[in-house]
């Protein structure tokens, strides 16, 4: 008989070999991960699988995640609540989103605000036929929770007739958090997904996770939400959550707003804008500045923003012309679609970088939505580029410089922000700068070997992470930001587009996919021992 955690990895070999989609691996993976008890969803998984030996594993699957989509859609009900429940929760929670407790000491004391109250769990849940015992979304319940948990959380619904079992299961939220709670896509326990929301004095919601503080001023007249509640509720949130995207992805792609040019149609247009005299089109550019601003004041940034008719301008404090030439270099010697250099122009001290809009999404952004044909293709897309990029001959005096032959600036180059490093004729004087002043004398010897090798020099982007390559209608539509780029050794644009997405498997593997003929793992294990003591920046 197989041991209980030799039948979860059992459960999870089967969905992870199964022919499906991105999104239903996850689905079916986080059905088993978030279990009570993994061991127990594992065994109703396998089950489901062996009832019908003569049906695929596929179909199966599909059946225990179409069962599961519609077990967890049922906790999105909007159910009614007494108005004297509604009162008592409002003096819990001083008629304020629970979200807001830690601005209470700012609001004015008779300010009021919209606010909605709503059921963690909707108590009617088990008054569906559908969850009758013994039924079979009963038992996927039972799996997925154990049956101890599923009969505590049928007798906390039924106490909810009793107002202070009811306060248990109640929460007072904004129109739009309430709405997005109740739809899965908020966890309210230790944070989660959450953007575009508002609070109810119209403060922005920003951020993955938002931490505040929930308290009462009596618990026996007014207890808190139970947190095993809320601890449920993000379990089934995480799945309405990813049915919701599952059900985005199959609407399809959605088009561009923006119209956009053929490189050579924009080759065209700044060869004709270049015959107007630099201090017009300087006037021109901050005059877009300034119109975007105004269209657009929360898209404003310091150092950079998109402007009308497709233009970017940027601010280059730390490299000054080095972004502004490697574009140039990029433009004239591949066929990476990368932004196109327009001008550079100093304004108020700083140098301005003009170039054009690369249109699309960060990966970062709608790595979800991409399919694995997508995700194989994109790997060999980037893989393109960069043979590319190191046919793109070093003519400065130095074998590691940037683009102009001065020194290297990049994020893992410690010990001071923002300053640039060498240049550089030996790669040990590369590999010297790397290592921190208050680096482990172990660790220094740890990578002594590897960084004791020769290495080529080639000329490498060194920042290939997700927000640096743009995607649209699921492919790649640009690499952005080249202020690091210049001549780096070999392995650097592995292990630099390792660094941002080390903890994610699936991104990481469209890195290692670009490049199918190198294996740089011993300096990129040499690498992460210096990243542990070496934080971005300092």
């Amino acid at each position: 008989m197989e041991s209980d955690k030799g039948m979860f990895l059992a459960a999870l070999d089967t969905v992870r070999s199964a022919a499906l989609t991105p999104t239903e691996h996850l689905l079916l993976e986080r059905f088993l991960d978030l279990a009570e008890d993994p061991e127990c969803a594992a065994r109703y998984l396998l089950q489901k699988v062996k009832e019908n030996p003569n049906r695929s594993v596929e179909a199966s699957l599909g059946e225990v995640k179409e069962d599961w989509r519609q077990l967890v859609t049922k906790s999105t009900k909007r159910e009614a609540i007494p108005l004297p429940l509604q009162c008592l929760l409002k003096r819990r929670d001083v008629q304020n989103c629970c979200c807001m407790v830690n601005h209470r000491e700012r609001l004015d004391v008779n300010a009021t605000f919209d606010v909605e109250p709503t059921w963690i769990i909707p108590p009617s849940t088990f008054d569906d036929n559908e969850l009758a015992y013994e039924s079979p979304l009963s038992s996927l319940l039972e799996a997925f929770l154990t049956p101890d948990k599923v009969r505590w959380l049928r007798d906390m619904l039924e106490g909810c007739t009793e107002q202070k079992n009811a306060l248990k299961n109640l929460l007072l939220l904004s129109p739009s958090v309430q709405s997005a709670f109740r739809d899965g896509h908020i966890e309210i326990t230790r944070g989660s997904e959450c953007t575009d929301l508002t609070l109810s004095n119209g403060d922005p919601l920003n951020g993955n996770v938002h931490m505040f503080k929930i308290f009462t001023q009596d618990p026996s007249l007014y207890p808190l939400p139970s947190e095993e509640l809320l601890r449920i509720h993000s379990k089934i949130a995480t799945a309405l959550h990813l049915f919701f995207v599952e059900e985005r992805i199959s609407i399809g792609w959605p088009r561009s707003p923006y119209i956009s040019l053929s490189k050579t149609a924009c080759q065209y247009i700044r060869r004709c804008w270049h015959f107007v005299p630099k201090p017009i089109r300087v006037r021109c550019y901050l005059l877009l500045l300034k119109v975007n601003e105004r269209l657009y004041p929360h898209q404003a940034s310091a150092l950079a923003q998109q402007l009308p008719l497709g233009l970017y301008m940027k601010q280059c404090y730390r490299t000054r012309y080095n972004e502004g030439m490697a574009l140039q270099i990029v433009e004239q010697r591949t066929s990476i679609h990368a932004p196109l250099y327009v001008d550079t122009f100093e304004h108020e001290g700083k140098l301005m970088l003009v170039m054009t809009w690369i249109k699309g999404n960060q990966l970062n952004e709608v790595f979800h939505r991409l399919s694995y044909q997508e995700r194989a293709q994109l790997s060999a897309d980037l893989c393109s580029a960069i043979k590319q990029l190191r046919t793109i001959p070093n003519n400065t005096s130095h074998r590691f410089a940037n683009v102009l032959g001065g020194p290297l600036l990049d994020v893992r180059i410690p010990d001071q922000p923002d300053v640039a490093y060498g240049p550089f004729n030996k790669v040990t004087d590369f590999h010297n700068s790397l290592i921190h002043t208050h680096i482990a004398s172990s660790t220094e010897e740890a990578v002594a070997p590897i960084y004791s090798r020769k290495y080529r020099s080639f000329f490498s982007h060194a920042d290939l992470n997700p927000y640096n390559i743009m995607i649209d209608r699921g492919k790649l539509s640009g690499i952005v930001d080249w202020e690091c780029a210049g001549y780096y050794p070999e392995y650097w644009e592995f292990t630099k587009g390792i660094y941002c997405v080390e903890n994610s498997p699936e991104r990481e593997k469209i890195i290692r996919d670009a490049f199918p003929d190198d294996n740089y793992d011993e300096e990129l294990a040499a690498e992460k021992l210096l990243w542990k003591e070496t934080p971005p920046w300092v």
